[in-house]
Protein backbone atom coordinates (compact mmCIF):
# COMPACT_ATOMS: atom_id res chain seq x y z
CA UNK A 1 0.00 0.00 0.00
CA UNK A 2 1.19 3.28 -1.15
CA UNK A 3 0.42 6.56 1.58
CA UNK A 4 0.18 9.76 0.04
CA UNK A 5 1.96 12.46 2.29
CA UNK A 6 -1.20 13.34 3.94
CA UNK A 7 -2.18 10.25 5.29
CA UNK A 8 -0.66 8.62 8.49
CA UNK A 9 -0.75 5.12 10.40
CA UNK A 10 -3.63 3.94 12.56
CA UNK A 11 -2.33 4.52 16.50
CA UNK A 12 -2.20 0.61 16.89
CA UNK A 13 0.64 0.16 14.26
CA UNK A 14 2.56 2.72 15.89
CA UNK A 15 5.71 1.10 17.50
CA UNK A 16 5.07 2.93 20.63
CA UNK A 17 1.27 2.38 20.90
CA UNK A 18 -0.29 1.59 24.13
CA UNK A 19 -2.31 -1.25 22.09
CA UNK A 20 0.61 -2.99 20.64
CA UNK A 21 2.39 -2.71 24.07
CA UNK A 22 -1.11 -4.38 25.51
CA UNK A 23 -0.71 -7.08 23.08
CA UNK A 24 2.93 -7.97 23.51
CA UNK A 25 2.23 -8.19 27.59
CA UNK A 26 -0.94 -10.57 27.01
CA UNK A 27 1.44 -12.74 24.88
CA UNK A 28 4.19 -12.70 27.10
CA UNK A 29 1.47 -13.66 29.97
CA UNK A 30 -0.25 -16.06 27.78
CA UNK A 31 3.19 -17.93 27.07
CA UNK A 32 4.24 -17.75 30.59
CA UNK A 33 1.13 -19.28 32.14
CA UNK A 34 1.36 -21.88 28.92
CA UNK A 35 5.01 -22.67 29.97
CA UNK A 36 3.77 -23.36 33.88
CA UNK A 37 1.09 -25.45 32.67
CA UNK A 38 3.10 -27.93 30.91
CA UNK A 39 5.79 -27.98 33.47
CA UNK A 40 2.89 -28.86 35.94
CA UNK A 41 1.86 -31.54 34.03
CA UNK A 42 5.03 -33.16 33.05
CA UNK A 43 5.85 -32.99 37.01
CA UNK A 44 2.00 -35.00 37.47
CA UNK A 45 3.23 -37.72 34.88
CA UNK A 46 6.42 -38.34 36.25
CA UNK A 47 4.72 -38.49 39.84
CA UNK A 48 2.37 -41.02 38.28
CA UNK A 49 5.23 -42.96 37.00
CA UNK A 50 6.70 -43.47 40.03
CA UNK A 51 6.02 -46.48 41.54
CA UNK A 52 6.81 -46.73 45.90
CA UNK A 53 7.41 -51.00 46.66
CA UNK A 54 9.23 -50.93 49.96
CA UNK A 55 9.80 -48.72 53.50
CA UNK A 56 12.51 -50.03 55.65
CA UNK A 57 14.31 -49.19 58.95
CA UNK A 58 17.65 -48.56 58.71
CA UNK A 59 19.75 -48.59 61.87
CA UNK A 60 23.16 -46.96 60.06
CA UNK A 61 23.61 -44.41 57.98
CA UNK A 62 24.72 -45.45 54.66
CA UNK A 63 25.44 -44.28 51.02
CA UNK A 64 23.50 -44.56 47.90
CA UNK A 65 25.97 -43.79 45.36
CA UNK A 66 27.34 -40.74 46.36
CA UNK A 67 24.84 -39.20 48.79
CA UNK A 68 25.13 -39.97 52.34
CA UNK A 69 22.23 -40.73 53.87
CA UNK A 70 21.49 -41.29 57.89
CA UNK A 71 19.61 -44.06 59.80
CA UNK A 72 16.04 -43.70 59.66
CA UNK A 73 13.37 -45.29 57.94
CA UNK A 74 13.25 -44.87 54.14
CA UNK A 75 11.21 -44.91 51.15
CA UNK A 76 12.29 -47.01 48.06
CA UNK A 77 10.35 -46.00 44.85
CA UNK A 78 11.61 -47.00 40.91
CA UNK A 79 11.12 -44.77 38.25
CA UNK A 80 10.25 -46.36 35.08
CA UNK A 81 10.85 -46.73 31.99
CA UNK A 82 14.48 -45.21 33.23
CA UNK A 83 15.68 -47.80 36.18
CA UNK A 84 16.12 -45.47 38.64
CA UNK A 85 15.88 -46.14 42.08
CA UNK A 86 15.03 -43.43 44.54
CA UNK A 87 15.57 -43.60 47.98
CA UNK A 88 13.92 -40.95 50.09
CA UNK A 89 13.77 -40.68 54.21
CA UNK A 90 10.32 -40.79 55.81
CA UNK A 91 9.66 -37.19 56.46
CA UNK A 92 11.01 -36.49 53.05
CA UNK A 93 13.74 -34.38 53.91
CA UNK A 94 16.45 -36.92 52.32
CA UNK A 95 17.09 -38.32 48.90
CA UNK A 96 18.76 -40.09 46.69
CA UNK A 97 18.56 -41.57 43.30
CA UNK A 98 20.76 -43.39 41.25
CA UNK A 99 20.50 -45.77 38.56
CA UNK A 100 19.79 -49.45 38.71
CA UNK A 101 21.09 -52.53 36.73
CA UNK A 102 17.72 -55.14 36.60
CA UNK A 103 18.53 -58.89 37.16
CA UNK A 104 16.40 -61.57 36.23
CA UNK A 105 16.61 -64.88 38.64
CA UNK A 106 14.75 -67.84 38.57
CA UNK A 107 11.90 -67.49 40.68
CA UNK A 108 10.31 -64.61 42.34
CA UNK A 109 12.08 -62.80 45.57
CA UNK A 110 9.78 -64.35 48.65
CA UNK A 111 10.60 -60.99 50.33
CA UNK A 112 10.84 -57.09 49.69
CA UNK A 113 14.89 -56.22 50.76
CA UNK A 114 17.65 -53.96 50.46
CA UNK A 115 21.33 -55.34 50.50
CA UNK A 116 23.82 -53.30 52.12
CA UNK A 117 27.80 -53.87 52.13
CA UNK A 118 29.97 -52.10 54.78
CA UNK A 119 33.44 -51.60 53.43
CA UNK A 120 35.04 -50.29 56.64
CA UNK A 121 33.43 -48.44 58.18
CA UNK A 122 30.71 -47.81 55.63
CA UNK A 123 27.64 -48.78 54.32
CA UNK A 124 26.93 -48.99 50.68
CA UNK A 125 23.12 -49.79 49.49
CA UNK A 126 23.76 -51.85 46.68
CA UNK A 127 20.98 -54.21 45.88
CA UNK A 128 17.16 -54.16 46.16
CA UNK A 129 14.69 -56.82 45.69
CA UNK A 130 10.76 -56.51 45.85
CA UNK A 131 8.91 -59.12 46.85
CA UNK A 132 7.02 -61.24 43.90
CA UNK A 133 9.49 -60.20 41.02
CA UNK A 134 11.82 -61.84 39.36
CA UNK A 135 13.72 -59.12 39.19
CA UNK A 136 17.07 -57.86 41.78
CA UNK A 137 17.83 -54.41 40.84
CA UNK A 138 22.06 -53.75 41.17
CA UNK A 139 22.42 -50.39 42.02
CA UNK A 140 25.62 -48.34 40.92
CA UNK A 141 28.30 -48.36 43.73
CA UNK A 142 29.81 -44.68 44.77
CA UNK A 143 33.46 -43.82 44.17
CA UNK A 144 34.27 -44.45 47.88
CA UNK A 145 32.77 -48.07 47.80
CA UNK A 146 35.70 -48.61 45.12
CA UNK A 147 37.96 -46.95 46.28
CA UNK A 148 37.86 -48.66 49.69
CA UNK A 149 37.27 -52.15 47.65
CA UNK A 150 40.96 -51.28 45.75
CA UNK A 151 42.30 -50.60 49.02
CA UNK A 152 41.19 -54.52 49.81
CA UNK A 153 38.98 -53.71 53.29
CA UNK A 154 37.05 -56.14 54.14
CA UNK A 155 33.63 -55.98 52.70
CA UNK A 156 30.64 -57.54 55.00
CA UNK A 157 27.00 -57.73 53.51
CA UNK A 158 23.96 -56.57 56.19
CA UNK A 159 20.36 -57.30 54.70
CA UNK A 160 17.44 -55.36 56.00
CA UNK A 161 13.65 -56.78 55.44
CA UNK A 162 11.41 -53.86 53.84
CA UNK A 163 7.61 -54.07 54.06
CA UNK A 164 5.54 -52.66 51.55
Amino acid sequence: MVRSPGQSQSAACEPDSPVLKRRTTVKNLFASISTVALLAAVSVCTQAQERTFAKADVPFAFTVENVNLPAGTYIVSVLPPFNMIKVQSADGRKTAMVSAMPSRRTGESLQTKLVFNRVGSHNFLIQVWERGSSVRRDLRSSNLARELAKGGEQVQSTTILATR
